[in-house]
């Protein structure tokens, strides 16, 4: 499952790697908490851990200094004042250069870790070679709590999680397809991208988002080998405001928006001669969703929420 050709270095065979994983967080301090206490570390490497407070005040220090002593790795704690997720990013990707790390991963504050996430991550580096690593995510909720029509859509919401799983799958083991793009909600990265390379996060789509996958695309632009792993998974604890069409809806906009800037960027026509062709594709999705809600339930209303959100996101992009 990896992208050819691959680096010719020893991707640290025989050899104790020093892997640092950074989690980004503004305000949640609980579900912080639970993150890192989900953290394992497996023999053979040297992990450290580096909260980075996206936010002007140190809101959840308290929180790393509890932990500090409880991991099985170092943890350090920093604040970055300057607002916006690639900022965060380029201050972890700095830190893993300075202090002379092997490896960077990064992981979601809302996210659980499962007992083997760093050690299929770093299995899958040792037997690929990949610059870049991604793994699945798997979305989690208190499915107890929730009335009849958040469990619809929540059902839809898992469909739409195992569904990008097995695209990323049959991405990367077809080598004729064009491979997934890999953001941080599970990522791990060989640190010679940031150094011998000298990539780094976008901080110009700090208000649209997407620095990751503008990340991703970099990486391909230059050959690099990419690579994904089946077993490293994170669970997203998905809270109950984010269960709703509105917010589907609006995520999909968002996405839809973040997109076509980015395309902007690159000053091609054919995303732009294409679009009509798009639009109509996904209109037609739109209508076979509606159609299909009284069958399918959940996941044709997800995709019915995420297909308008776009063809909204597009025409605002316009």
């Amino acid at each position: 499952m990896s992208m050819a050709p691959a680096d010719t270095r020893a991707f640290g065979q025989g050899r104790r790697l020093k892997l640092l994983v950074a989690v980004l967080t503004r305000q949640r301090p609980k579900m912080l908490g639970e993150l890192l206490d989900s953290c394992t570390v497996p023999a053979g490497c040297e992990v450290e851990f580096a909260v980075i407070e996206n936010d002007a005040e140190p809101f959840s220090g308290y929180v790393a200094e509890k932990f500090a002593g409880r991991l099985p790795g170092k943890l350090s704690y920093t604040v970055e004042p300057r607002r916006g997720i690639p900022f965060g990013r380029n201050a972890a990707a700095n830190m893993a250069m300075k202090q002379g790390f092997d490896l960077l991963a990064f992981i979601d504050d809302d996210e659980i870790a499962d007992r083997n996430w760093i050690s299929a991550l770093l299995a899958r580096y040792r037997e690929s070679g990949a610059m870049l690593i991604g793994g699945p995510v798997i979305g989690v909720a208190e499915v107890d709590q929730m009335n009849f029509w958040r469990r619809m859509l929540f059902r839809g919401i898992e469909h739409r999680y195992r569904q990008k799983a097995a695209r990323n799958v049959a991405g990367f083991s077809n080598s004729k397809r064009s491979l997934p793009t890999i953001i941080t909600n599970n990522w791990l990265a060989d640190v010679e991208l940031f150094t011998r390379h000298q990539l780094k996060f976008d901080e110009s789509l700090v208000v649209s988002g997407g620095s990751d996958a503008s990340f991703d695309r970099a990486v391909s632009a230059k050959g690099l080998s990419k690579a994904w792993a089946e077993d490293a998974r994170v669970y997203e604890q998905i809270p109950p405001e984010r269960i709703s069409f509105r917010y589907q809806f609006r995520r999909g906009r968002d996405q839809s928006i973040a997109s076509a800037r980015r395309k902007r960027k690159h000053a091609s026509l054919f995303p732009l001669i294409t679009l009509p062709a798009v639009v109509l594709f996904r209109f037609a999705g739109m209508l076979a969703a509606a159609v299909s809600i009284p069958f399918l339930g959940g996941p044709a209303l997800i995709s019915l929420a995420r297909s308008s959100g776009w063809l909204c996101g597009r025409l605002i992009a316009l």
